[in-house]
């Protein structure tokens, strides 16, 4: 194919030379289209993942504003640890329950049976403490279940270490 022979055709208004010349030009434009596409395609690729990222950040940050969280209060009569009580921290807790563990930290009673909600800062009444679990020196006397706003269940375990009590952070069950 002669291509000075083409364009002078071109210039002088041959169809066939008109069809040819803009034939060409689609296979290149065809071309640079294909080109962007890719790219264009690769580049939401890329936003969608950090759009994923951004989600999963946002969806813990709410979570974590609406976990609840217990502290627990010691009780002693002297030096002798007797009971506890149990305040609630940071968000709404909903159907709580509390159960007494045994020497091996297995779940025996229910101290507290789904109790429908607490706000933050209430309070609960005094629990006395498993004697049994604290004569032999059991780590794990208690555990609390219940869930948050969303429905997301969570425990924690009331625990002992020498003459001291503490509860374990939030814990998805």
């Amino acid at each position: 194919m002669d291509w000075n022979k083409l364009i002078s055709q071109f210039l002088n208004g041959d169809t066939d030379a008109i069809q040819a010349v803009f034939t060409v030009a689609g296979f290149f434009v065809g071309i640079v289209g294909t080109f962007f596409v890719a790219r264009s395609f690769s580049q939401q690729t890329k936003i969608n993942l950090q759009q994923y990222e951004l989600n999963r950040i946002a969806g813990e940050k709410h979570r974590r504003v609406i976990r609840p969280n217990f502290q627990i209060e010691p009780i002693n009569e002297g030096l002798t640890l007797i009971g506890f009580r149990l305040k609630l921290t940071n968000a709404i807790a909903l159907n709580i329950r509390l159960y007494s563990c045994d020497a091996m930290g297995n779940k025996t009673s229910e101290l507290l049976s789904s109790h429908n909600a607490w706000e933050p800062g209430e309070q609960s009444k005094i629990y006395p403490i498993n004697k049994e679990a604290v004569l032999n020196d059991v780590n794990k006397f208690a555990e609390l279940c219940y869930d948050d706003e969303d429905g997301t269940k969570y425990f924690q375990e009331l625990k002992r270490r020498a003459n001291e009590i503490y509860v374990t952070f939030p814990i998805l069950s």
